[in-house]
């Protein structure tokens, strides 16, 4: 599997796992706060659309999103 095809998630993963993921394969950098780290999301995404994952972290669980200079800080 090339990079641009790699997936993260899978049926109940943590959001920090879920990140570390991410991060492995963006340039842009998700930063999530510590009480969010164990929080189990659902949904399997391409590694490399990050932008489509946060979307789906705000609107689908409300959580707060920040844009950075170097990614987006997840809070809530």
């Amino acid at each position: 599997r090339s990079p641009g095809q790699a997936k993260v998630g899978g049926l109940r993963h943590a959001l920090g796992q879920a990140a570390q993921e991410f991060n492995r394969y963006n340039s842009r950098q998700l930063v999530i706060a510590a009480n969010l780290q164990e929080v189990r999301i659902g949904g399997s995404f391409e590694a490399r659309n990050l932008d489509g994952f946060v979307r789906m972290l705000r609107e689908a669980y409300g959580l707060s999103v920040a844009e950075t200079e170097t990614g987006y800080t997840i809070s809530s």
